[in-house]
């Protein structure tokens, strides 16, 4: 059996000679260095591996000149000691929930006694979001907590991949009405969150996973550069 999946790679299918054998596969990526791949074992081109971290490469360049606005909103959050919300959905959700807990941990350590970085991930009181898409709609699960806990010039970190999501929009909305900074992670060309917020940043693939990757880079970096600054106060 043959699979083919677009210009990157083909997976082939044979069964091996004799009584009782499985099937396995063999994946042959691309054209050049192939590898034969054993029962049951799967064999990744380089040529693939190249082109997969050359794609990263180049998103990660477009970061440049983007990220520094970036850093200045929430370093600016932290010295008007205003709140920083985070949200996303599947892997933005993930990524929400790793850049609150780095914000809130990372960017003032060493300084136990000192002021710390107000930051909370709307992603995480699994009670309260499956309650609120249940009653009222999973639209509704971003909005209803920033209207519990927001204040005007908090700052809203809003991750979406598409930059579609409806719940992502609905607390971008409401938030901009609160008057929150909101800030936009995007990939593919950013969506309507792009047109939105007040300071969008955008990984332009349309690879979801590789923009998520990408957007994890981004927020250790953000990360790196406020330790730094706070830690010149």
């Amino acid at each position: 059996m043959h699979e083919s999946y677009g210009d990157i790679f083909q997976i082939k299918t044979f069964r091996p000679r004799g009584k009782g054998s499985n099937s396995f596969r063999i994946v042959l990526f691309c054209s050049t260095e192939k590898t034969v791949g054993y029962f049951g074992l799967i064999r990744v081109e380089r040529c693939v591996i190249r082109q997969y971290l050359d794609e990263v490469k180049r998103m990660v360049d477009a970061l440049e000149g983007q990220a520094d606005p970036l850093v200045n909103r929430l370093f600016q959050a932290y010295v008007d000691e205003k709140t920083v919300f985070l949200i996303g959905n599947g892997g933005s959700a993930s990524n929400a929930s790793h850049l609150g807990q780095d914000l809130s941990k990372a960017t003032c350590m060493g300084n136990n006694g000192g002021k710390k970085f107000r930051a909370l991930s709307l992603t995480d009181n699994t009670s309260y979001i499956t309650a609120l898409a249940n009653d009222d709609g999973y639209e509704t699960v971003f909005a209803t907590q920033l209207a519990n806990f927001a204040q005007p010039d908090d700052v809203l970190v809003a991750i979406s991949g598409s930059g579609n999501s409806p719940n992502i929009l609905r607390a971008v909305e409401y938030a901009n009405g609160r008057q929150l900074h909101t800030i936009g992670i995007t990939g593919f060309a950013g969506g309507k969150l792009a047109g939105m917020v007040h300071t969008h940043v955008n990984v332009p693939s349309n690879d979801i996973g590789l923009a998520e990757a990408v957007h994890s880079v981004l927020f250790h970096l953000l990360v790196a550069q406020l330790r730094e600054r706070i830690a010149r106060i």
